[in-house]
């Protein structure tokens, strides 16, 4: 049974108030700082800092290198506006900011529940949960990353295609405009963007709108694609920085944690942030031929050392999904990812074209990072989908139990 658009409003209303309060009383209570004055250091900061100061998209490193592609546009832009407050507030407006945008990713799991086909009620406890239980508070409340803001596009991607999909073919632009903001903020969405397309084509009568999806998404994505060939010489997809990844993820001394290599390991050998010798050769050849070269060695490291390779993919492919925690935590996210396989089954069962959508979302979105270095705030953009099943496989399963 579906809500009115009314009760919606108001369901929508208080599960962001829920959200917010939860994670401001958390961060209030947050033992230490939650993010340190080193927050300033990283490269997300330091583009914000230069778009702020002198509205050039540049300088990710500690010294002046120019023009760059390092990260994605869109949340440096957004944080732009941080660093035009006050120093003393910046932190609390950087953490406000993650506050919000995982308090919005909570409505967001309401309604792409009730577009996947799941029950009102399903969608509400899904929803209450990751308001009063938040995934990750460290990566909610004190990730110095773009994680939360990813984390919203990908619930507003999938909710917006499986609306699409089912019956809105005539708002094919205007999905085709969305699709090209999120892939402007997260690249790395992009083969879930892929996945889509094939199963949009699966269909007759959304084959026909394709073009138009393709067309309005490149119309989003060609001006920083033109900014990015004449800023920096060369045509590559929103971020040219992948060839430093694998080669930082992919060495001698390479480790799946990267707490380790940053400290101790490749990042300390390879990376510019880390290692001077590096940053030099990026402020004399510029990012995009270094990280170009980066990738080159990565891969014949790769060629070179398969059964290394093989490891670290494994260690990584096991960290993704199951983050190294301790206590209740790991007890819920194993619980959480085996009842969740349980949903996708019954969702198939009922829906097959939402759990399609949500195969598409879980086998193509962690790809690319099965081959990096395991971040937790990798997996914080799909939490919300493995709540949403597993709060689905034990609706139904209970369902079916008592009738």
């Amino acid at each position: 049974m579906r809500h009115n658009p009314s009760t919606n409003v108001c369901l929508a209303f208080l599960i962001l108030l829920l959200a917010v309060s939860v994670r401001s009383v958390r961060y209030v209570r947050w033992p230490g700082n939650c993010l340190g004055s080193g927050v300033d250091r990283n490269e997300i900061s330091r583009i914000a800092q230069s778009i702020a100061s002198t509205g050039e998209f540049s300088n990710p490193y500690p010294y002046p290198s120019g023009p760059t592609a390092h990260h994605a546009p869109v949340y440096p832009f957004i944080l732009s506006f941080v660093y035009r407050l006050p120093a003393a507030s910046r932190i609390h407006a950087r953490v406000g900011l993650n506050i919000l945008f995982g308090s919005i990713l909570c409505v967001l799991v309401y309604f792409a529940g009730l577009a996947l086909g799941m029950r009102s009620s399903t969608s509400l406890i899904a929803a209450l949960i990751l308001a009063v239980v938040p995934p990750s508070l460290a990566v909610e409340l004190c990730n110095d990353q773009e994680a939360t803001l990813v984390g919203c596009l990908a619930v507003s991607a999938v909710l917006a295609t499986a609306v699409w999909l089912r019956d809105a073919p005539k708002f094919t632009w205007a999905l085709g405009l969305f699709w090209g903001l999120v892939l402007l903020a997260v690249p790395a969405l992009a083969l879930v963007y892929g996945g889509c397309l094939v199963l949009a084509a699966a269909k007759p009568y959304q084959r026909s709108k394709l073009p138009v999806l393709l067309i309005t998404t490149i119309i989003i994505l060609v001006p920083w694609t033109i900014r990015n060939r004449l800023s920096l010489g060369g045509w590559f997809f929103i971020r040219d920085n992948i060839g430093l990844e694998l080669r930082v993820s992919n060495a001698d001394n390479a480790s799946a944690d990267p707490s380790w290599n940053a400290e101790h390991g490749a990042m300390q050998t390879y990376h510019p942030l880390f290692n001077r010798a590096a940053a030099e050769d990026v402020r004399k050849e510029g990012e995009r031929i270094v990280y170009a070269r980066m990738g080159r060695d990565a891969l014949r490291w790769i060629r070179a050392h398969p059964s290394r390779f093989l490891a670290l993919t494994s260690r990584r492919f096991v960290d993704f999904w199951f983050p190294p925690s301790t206590g209740l935590r790991t007890i819920w996210r194993a619980a959480s990812v085996a009842l969740a396989a349980l949903g996708l089954v019954l969702l198939w069962r009922l829906k097959r074209e939402s759990a399609m959508l949500l195969i598409v979302l879980f086998a193509l979105y962690p790809l690319p990072y099965y081959f990096l270095q395991a971040y937790e705030r990798y997996r914080y953009p799909i939490e919300w989908a493995i709540v949403l099943l597993a709060v689905h496989g034990v609706s139904e399963f209970v369902r079916r139990l008592w009738i």
